[in-house]
C-alpha cells in the first residue's frame, strides 16, 4: 500500500508539472519504447545467486521535458526470469530525468547538437507473478544515449540498474530472498509529439535566451564615427485611427545585440567556440523579430597590410553570417561588410588590445 501511494503521488506530480509549465513555442511530450535483455541477481543471506543466462525485456515510457535540462517520466518495464520456475516481473516507476549533455555542454554544434545523454533516477512498484504473486518497491537508475534521426524520432541505447528492495518470490523454495538487483541493456525508439520544435532538440543557449533567463552579454564601446553595438531600432506602429493626425508616431524597441569581440585568432576568420553563446542569442532575437535585418561589420587589427585586413575582416563577417544561416536565419536578412583595421575599440600596441579589435559588430536594421 505504501509503495502504491508513492507511485500515485509522484504520478500526480508529473501531471502537475505538465499543467503548470510555462507555455512556450516548443513541444514537451514524447513517448518511447524499448526492447533488450535483463539479468537478475538475488540477495540471499549475504550472497548473490544469479540467474542462468539473459532474458528478454521490453517496456515503454511517457516523458514531459520541462526544459532542455530536466523533465519527468512514467516508465513501464516487463522482464522475464527463469531458475526453478519461469515468470515475469512488471514494474511501474516515476522518473526524474536530467540531460547531462545539455548541462555540461549547452552550446554544442553540428553533429553533437543532435546527440544527447540522459541520467534517470526513479521510484516505483514491482509486481511479480511466479509461484505466488506480490509487489515490492523498486528504485531504477539508468543512463541513455539518444540521437535525433529527424524532428520527430530519436533512436538510442538505455543501460539500467534496478534495485528491488525486498521480496520473497518463493521460487528458490527453502531459501529466503531479501532483495534483488537487475541489470539491463535495451535499444530505444522515441516519438516526440507536436508540430513545433521539441524542447529535447533545443540547445539551452537558445531556450533560455528566448525566455530572458541568460545574463546579458557585456556592452562594447565603439568610437563615435561608427554605429554603436547596442542601438535603438524603430519599428513603425501607426494606429489606423491616428494615421491622419500623427502619421510619424513610432514605437521604440531597444535591441541589445552583442558583438563578437575577441573571438578570432590573428589572421583567422572562423568563429571560436567561446562566441557560440553570442550566436545563439542573435538567433533567438531574430526568430522573435522576423522584421529585423542585420548588418555585420567585420574588423581586424593592424597586423598585415590594408588589402589583407580588408579581406580578412569581410571573411569574418561572412563566417558569422554562415553560422546564423546554419541556425535557420534567412541569408537575405543579413548584410556583410569588411572595414579592415579602422575604428579600433582598443589599443593595437598590445596583444590584448589587438584581440579585441578582431571582431564582428552586429547592427540591427529595419
Amino acid at each position: 500500500m505504501k509503495v502504491r501511494s508513492i507511485v500515485f503521488a509522484l504520478s500526480l506530480l508529473l501531471v502537475g508539472n505538465a499543467a503548470m509549465a510555462q507555455e512556450t513555442k516548443y513541444d514537451h511530450w514524447s513517448v518511447g519504447v524499448k526492447g533488450g535483455v535483463d539479468g537478475t541477481e538475488f540477495n540471499t543471506t549475504g550472497s548473490l545467486i544469479s540467474f542462468d543466462g539473459l532474458k528478454f525485456s521490453f517496456g515503454a515510457d511517457v516523458e514531459f521535458m520541462v526544459n532542455p535540462l530536466w523533465g519527468l517520466g512514467l516508465d513501464y518495464t516487463s522482464q522475464g526470469y527463469e531458475r526453478n520456475v519461469s515468470g515475469r516481473d512488471h514494474e511501474v516507476t516515476v522518473m526524474g530525468i536530467v540531460n547531462l549533455a545539455n548541462l555540461l555542454s549547452p552550446y554544442r554544434q553540428n553533429y553533437w547538437q543532435h546527440l544527447n545523454v540522459y541520467a534517470r533516477l526513479g521510484i516505483g512498484s514491482s509486481y511479480f507473478n511466479v509461484e505466488k504473486s506480490g509487489s515490492t518497491m523498486v528504485v531504477p537508475l539508468s543512463g541513455a544515449i539518444d540521437y535525433e534521426l529527424c524532428p520527430r524520432f530519436t533512436v538510442g541505447l538505455l543501460a539500467e540498474k534496478r534495485w528491488h528492495l525486498s521480496r520473497d518470490m518463493g521460487y528458490l523454495h527453502d531459501v529466503q530472498v531479501n532483495g534483488a538487483r537487475v541489470w539491463g541493456l535495451s535499444a530505444t525508439v522515441r516519438y516526440k509529439f507536436g508540430k513545433a520544435k521539441h524542447v529535447r532538440d533545443v540547445m539551452p543557449g537558445v531556450y533560455f535566451a528566448s525566455a530572458g533567463q541568460l545574463a546579458p552579454m557585456p556592452v562594447v564601446e565603439v568610437k563615435a564615427d561608427t554605429q554603436p553595438v547596442q542601438q535603438e531600432v524603430k519599428v513603425d506602429t501607426v494606429k489606423p485611427e491616428a494615421a491622419s493626425v500623427a502619421p510619424s508616431a513610432k514605437k521604440v524597441v531597444t535591441a541589445k545585440l552583442p558583438s563578437l569581440v575577441g573571438g578570432f585568432g590573428s589572421g583567422k576568420v572562423d568563429v571560436s567556440f567561446s562566441q557560440i553563446r553570442v550566436i545563439y542569442q542573435i538567433v533567438s532575437y531574430l526568430n522573435e523579430n522576423p522584421e529585423v535585418k542585420l548588418r555585420l561589420v567585420g574588423y581586424s587589427d593592424v597586423t598585415g597590410g590594408v588589402e589583407v585586413n580588408d579581406g580578412v575582416s569581410l571573411e569574418r563577417a561572412e563566417s558569422v553570417k554562415q553560422r546564423l544561416v546554419s541556425k535557420g536565419i534567412d541569408a537575405d536578412r543579413i548584410i556583410t561588410e569588411g572595414a579592415g583595421y579602422v575604428n579600433p575599440i582598443a589599443s593595437n600596441d598590445t596583444e590584448k588590445g589587438r584581440q579585441k579589435n578582431r571582431r564582428v559588430e552586429v547592427l540591427p536594421l529595419m
